[in-house]
């Protein structure tokens, strides 16, 4: 597995039952999760907060205007994509 653009520690959480990833979470950001959405029954369970890696976003799948963007993941990016996305508080 290739390290993370960042650079920083991904540690990945898999399905004990059959395997695929369900969570991540980063060094960077610690105390938040990242949950795979392929990992849900019901999609509406949870809501996009924001978009990372927009660069790389298929123009057939647009990304939420509304949402805070960021074009790609740099060291020490993380903190300030996270914080701005999810407001102090805030529970997903």
């Amino acid at each position: 597995m290739a390290p993370p653009a960042s650079g920083g520690i991904v540690t990945h959480s898999l399905c004990p039952e059959c395997g695929p990833p369900i969570v991540s979470a980063t060094a960077a950001t610690p105390g938040m999760i990242l949950l795979r959405a392929s990992s849900l029954d019901h999609l509406d369970q949870a809501a996009p907060q924001m978009v990372v890696y927009k660069s790389c976003s298929p123009k057939w799948g647009p990304a939420d205007p509304g949402l805070p963007a960021f074009g790609e993941m740099s060291e020490g990016n993380e903190q300030t994509a996270y914080s701005a996305a999810i407001p102090t508080g805030s529970r997903m």
